[in-house]
C-alpha cells in the first residue's frame, strides 16, 4: 500500500457515509414535512352525525376539470357502507361534497372509503387510501314522566309513566322489553300502549320533560310546543269564519306504561327498558337497559292508632293508615271495616287522605278497643290483608298554663289585655313586676332562655316556667284566681 493511502480510503468511507446520511435524513424530512397535504382526506365537524350531515371529500390532486365544478358526479367517489342514498356535487376540481337524499337512519355506523378504481383528471389511477368510520346516535329515551304521584319511600302500588323515545315505537313490539323489577327479583310484566289520545291530560307528555326540550324524533325539525303529546297540523276557517281548531297529529315516538297488576310490596322496584327495544324505522334498537327507579312498595294497613287530647278538638282518634284510603270509602259505609268498642256516643268519622279522624264524646281512662278488617281499600287497587287491632285510653292533659299574646297590649288594635288560658289548673296565681335599671338585662336573659325550644325532641312544650321570684324587681300587681 502507498504512504498515504490509508487516510485516503478513510476519507471516502467518510464521505460516502455522509451522503447517505444526508439523503436519508431527506427523505425522512419529505415523509413528515409539516403542511403536507394528504392524498384524499375526509373533513367531517365530528364523527357523530346529523339526520342530514354532509361528507366533504379532498383531493391533493385536480380530479375533475373546471367546467365540473357545481356539477354532481356520474359515480360519486365516496362509497358508504351501509349504502346511503345521495349525490356528490364538485365544489372545486380537487374537492367536493356528498348529501343523503333523505334522513341518515338512527343508530347507524357507517364505514367510509373511496371507489376502487378512481382516476383523476389526467386519467392517473389515484392511489389514496381512505379508510373512516361516522355513526348516527344511538336509539335513547330522551325522558319520563310519573302520571302517578313518586315517593320512593312509599311508592304506588301502580306505577304509571309516559315515556319519551327519539324514535317511532309501537307498543306491541315494545312490550316484550318492558317490565318491573324489585331487589329480590320478582317481575311484573308491564301494560304498554300507544299514547291515543291527546286529550287526556294524565297521559300528557311536555317538551320540558325531554332531554332536549323537544317532542320531535331523529330527522323532524322541532316545533313549537302546542300541547301534550301531539304536533299541529294545518288548519281550515270553520263554518261559522272563524278559524278552526288545528287537526291533531298523535305522536308515534310516546308510550303510557303501566304494571299489568298491582306491584307485590318490595323494596327497590324499578321500571326497565331492556337492550333491543326496537323502533318502527331504520331497524335502531335500545343500545342499553334504561332503568326508571321507583323505590319501596309497602303493603297497606294500618300504620297507628293515636287517643289525642286538646283544647281545641277535644277527643279524637287518629287512626292512619299507609297509602291513601280508597274513594269508595265513605262516613256512610266505613263501618264495614272500622270498629270501636265499647260504642261511643256520637261517633263521626271523618276521611282525608290517609287518615281517619274518629270524634265522638270519648270517656277519660276508658280501654278503647279499635278494630279494622281486613279487605279494607285503598286507593291503589290493593286492600288489607290482615285485620288490625289496638286499644288506646284517654288520659288526663297535664296542667297547663297558656298566655294567648306576649305583647298584644303593644297592638294598634290592642285592648292592653293579655288573656290567660287555664287547663286542669285550680287555683293561678297571677303577677306584674317591673324591671329598672340593671335588672332589665336580667328579666330579658330569663326571657330569652324562655322563648327557646326545648332541648328535648320529644317535647312539645315551647316554654319553660321562668322563676320570677329569682329576678329583681318591684312586684306592682298581683291576683289569685280560684277555678280559672
Amino acid at each position: 500500500m502507498k504512504a498515504g493511502g490509508l487516510p485516503a480510503v478513510i476519507r471516502r468511507i467518510k464521505t460516502t457515509l455522509f451522503r447517505r446520511a444526508c439523503f436519508a435524513l431527506c427523505l425522512l424530512l419529505a415523509n413528515v414535512a409539516p403542511g403536507a397535504e394528504p392524498a384524499a382526506q375526509l373533513l367531517l365537524p365530528s364523527r357523530t352525525l346529523e339526520p342530514k350531515s354532509t361528507f366533504e371529500l379532498r383531493f391533493a390532486a385536480e380530479m375533475v376539470s373546471p367546467d365540473q365544478i357545481g356539477k354532481p358526479a356520474d359515480v360519486s367517489p365516496i362509497v358508504f357502507e351501509p349504502p346511503i342514498d345521495g349525490r356528490f356535487v364538485w365544489l372545486s376540481t380537487r374537492s367536493g361534497s356528498f348529501a343523503p337524499a333523505g334522513v341518515l337512519p338512527l343508530g347507524t355506523k357507517f364505514k367510509i372509503s373511496l371507489r376502487p378504481g378512481l382516476r383523476d383528471a389526467a386519467g392517473k389511477s389515484v392511489a389514496a387510501q381512505l379508510r373512516e368510520t361516522a355513526e348516527t346516535p344511538p336509539m335513547r329515551v330522551k325522558g319520563t314522566t310519573a302520571i302517578t304521584y313518586v315517593d320512593s319511600g312509599n311508592a304506588t302500588a301502580v306505577p304509571r309513566y309516559a315515556v319519551l323515545f327519539n324514535a317511532n315505537v309501537n307498543a306491541a313490539a315494545a312490550a316484550k322489553f318492558v317490565r318491573y323489577v324489585n331487589g329480590s327479583g320478582m317481575r311484573i310484566e308491564a301494560r304498554v300502549e300507544q299514547i291515543q289520545d291527546p286529550t287526556q291530560r294524565d297521559r300528557s307528555f311536555t317538551k320540558w320533560n325531554s332531554d332536549d326540550k323537544s317532542l320531535a324524533v331523529w330527522g323532524e325539525l322541532p316545533q313549537d310546543d302546542p300541547g301534550p303529546s301531539q304536533e299541529e297540523g294545518g288548519s281550515e276557517p270553520a263554518s261559522d269564519g272563524l278559524p278552526a281548531a288545528k287537526p291533531k297529529t298523535l305522536r308515534q315516538n310516546i308510550l303510557y306504561v303501566a304494571p299489568a297488576k298491582p306491584l307485590p310490596p318490595g323494596n327497590d322496584w324499578r321500571l326497565l327498558f331492556d337492550t333491543g327495544l326496537p323502533a318502527t324505522e331504520w331497524n335502531a334498537k335500545l343500545p342499553a337497559r334504561k332503568e326508571i327507579p321507583i323505590g319501596l312498595v309497602q303493603p297497606f294497613a294500618v300504620r297507628q292508632v293515636t287517643a289525642e287530647t286538646n283544647r281545641v278538638e277535644g277527643r279524637r282518634l287518629l287512626i292512619s293508615t299507609t297509602k291513601s284510603i280508597g274513594e269508595d270509602v265513605t262516613t256512610e259505609n266505613i263501618a264495614q271495616w272500622l270498629k270501636v268498642e265499647p260504642d261511643v256516643p256520637n261517633m263521626k268519622p271523618i276521611i282525608s287522605d290517609n287518615l281517619i279522624t274518629v270524634r265522638g264524646d270519648f270517656a277519660l281512662g276508658t280501654r278503647y278497643r279499635v278494630s279494622v278488617a281486613s279487605g279494607f281499600p285503598a286507593r291503589d287497587p290493593v286492600v288489607t290483608a290482615a285485620p288490625f287491632t289496638q286499644e288506646v285510653a284517654f288520659e288526663k292533659v297535664a296542667p297547663r298554663l297558656y298566655f294567648q299574646g306576649f305583647t298584644a297590649h303593644q297592638q294598634a288594635a290592642g285592648t292592653r289585655q293579655l288573656r290567660l288560658i287555664a287547663m286542669n289548673v285550680p287555683r293561678v296565681r297571677v303577677s306584674a313586676k317591673l324591671f329598672k335599671g340593671d335588672a332589665i338585662a336580667a328579666a330579658t336573659k330569663a326571657f330569652d332562655a324562655y322563648m327557646k325550644e326545648p332541648q328535648d325532641a320529644q317535647s312539645d312544650e315551647f316554654y319553660s316556667k321562668v322563676q320570677p321570684d329569682a329576678l329583681p324587681g318591684e312586684v306592682i300587681w298581683e291576683k289569685e284566681i280560684t277555678n280559672p
